[in-house]
């Protein structure tokens, strides 16, 4: 396993014993922080930190034996198995600065390298006070030692207070171990940057719940057990309806797919995915009209006791049993052949009496309504027309025909502006954009009202209330952060 351990370095770290000669005092003064270890002057006027540094390591073999990296001996003090190579990082502008601590990477090196470590140097080039340019620098080098090495930790204990920054910004989730060592107390802590990474990681993960991102929060270091809900919510998204419960009942799974779709819907809009949106709303009202009329079936005795999935009638002396998906497919000539043969023919227009089956193609449903009196025997519309001809479900061909208005007020025409919007955009025939507000505009309230309508119509229709799915998805994520 290949490891290393990343130092960054500021102009305390390197010091002198206190039994260094007096003659090495033009480099250096006392520790104020511990009398016993002398530190490189840094005078703002006359010769520089950067300058005796400079000298320092051009006398490096004479005055070695008094130098101390404390700090980083105590660091590695903390690492078991086999020496890591070390990396060191701190300031090196072009020009040079006075605080550079160019010298000071180097010296550690070459001390380092010759207690058997391997070394590396990587400094940056802009100022130590600029975060973002560091947090950049430290992004890219922390990557490249990712790719490079199975173990990485990072000691925060040198440096200055916004090298260390940098270095936090620059690691998050990226698996490394951080070590801080406590100048007085010669402990180590691993755990300050672990709990500031968490509680970045929680308010990552807040905001993405708020907009229903479980597909991002999967690709997060999240534990196992939000992994597992945040798939469980993609596939609700994706609508698997698969997983729904009833799968043998078509009622059953229909209202639960139905439910889906609602709040699935809602998700579309607040994340901005207004044509998805309108897409689903497509969905959901061919969904309530399919229910509508399995009710509508179910209640005049058409479907088979024994299996709720068939639809029997007769029709021309002979009995019929067909599945449901047939029947409501109305490109079939089955639905026709079903009304034929109840008491609701009368609302049926054929051209041959004699011979309904083979014209069933040219039949008509008779609206009563003067704009579309004969209504091609196709579509959602039909669903639409033959409920209000039969003067049922009421509520539900109020709200849907209000959303499938055209420009003159009429509703379920060719030119509804609900087929327009859908059929310029990529989910019908075009490439046009919906806006937000092409989706106010449709719905005539605003998103939060016209949701709790639908919900209180699936509701009274399946039987069942319609949850906040991806809330609750959100919720048991929230409960584990």
């Amino acid at each position: 396993m290949r490891k290393c351990i990343l130092f960054i370095l500021g102009n305390r770290d390197l010091q002198f014993s206190e039994k260094t000669p007096d003659k090495y005092d033009r480099w250096l003064q006392t520790n104020n922080e511990d009398e016993h270890f002398k530190v490189i002057k840094t005078d703002k006027k006359g010769t520089s930190f950067f300058d005796y540094s400079k000298e320092i390591f051009e006398s490096l073999n004479e005055v070695k034996e008094f130098i101390s990296f404390a700090m980083i001996d105590d660091s590695l003090g903390e690492l078991t198995g086999p020496k890591p190579d070390i990396v060191f990082s701190t300031s090196d502008q072009n020009p040079s600065d006075r605080q550079d601590c160019k010298f000071i990477a180097l010296i550690g090196a070459q001390l380092y390298k010759e207690r058997g470590y391997n070394t590396i140097v990587k400094n940056f080039s802009c100022p130590p006070v600029d975060v973002a340019q560091m947090t950049d620098f430290f992004i890219n080098l922390t990557d490249d030692l990712r790719n490079n090495y199975d173990d990485v930790t990072v000691s925060t204990s040198g440096g200055t207070p916004d090298m260390r920054t940098a270095t936090f910004a620059a690691g998050f989730f990226k698996g490394f171990k951080y070590i801080t060592i406590n100048a007085r107390t010669k402990k180590a802590c691993y755990n300050s940057f672990s709990v500031l990474e968490q509680k970045v990681l929680h308010n990552i993960i807040e905001n993405m719940l708020r907009l229903y991102d479980f597909e991002g929060i999967r690709l997060l270091p999240v534990t196992g057990e939000i992994k597992e809900i945040a798939t469980e919510a993609v596939e609700a998204y994706n609508l698997d309806v698969k997983k729904l419960p009833g799968k043998t009942a078509y009622k059953e799974h229909a209202a639960n797919a139905l439910i889906l779709l609602v709040d699935n819907m809602r998700v579309c809009y607040f994340q901005g995915r207004y044509a998805e949106a309108l897409g689903r709303l497509f969905r959901i009202e061919e969904a309530i009209w399919y229910m509508m009329y399995y009710d509508f079936l179910s209640e005049n005795g058409f479907v088979a006791a024994a299996d709720p999935n068939k639809i029997c009638y007769q029709i021309a002396g002979l009995n019929k049993k067909k599945d449901i998906d047939r029947i409501l497919n109305f490109g079939l000539h089955y639905n026709l052949e079903l009304l034929l043969s109840s008491k609701y023919r009368y609302l049926i227009k054929w051209d041959d009496a004699d011979d309904v089956l083979a014209n069933y193609k040219k039949a008509r449903l008779i609206t009563g309504v003067a704009y579309n009196a004969e209504l091609e025997l196709s579509g959602k519309n039909w669903f639409y027309f033959f409920f209000c001809r039969l003067g049922i479900y009421t509520d539900v061909c109020s709200f849907f025909g209000r959303l499938n208005k055209d420009e003159q007020n009429n509703a379920y025409t060719s030119k509804s502006i609900l087929n327009k919007l859908r059929n310029k955009s990529y989910l019908g025939h075009g490439f046009e954009g919906i806006k937000k507000q092409d989706v106010d505009d449709l719905l005539g309230v605003n998103y939060s009202a016209f949701d709790n309508i639908l919900r209180a119509l699936v509701t009274k229709y399946t039987g069942k209330q319609v949850p906040q799915v991806f809330e609750d998805f959100s919720n048991k994520i929230r409960q584990l952060l």
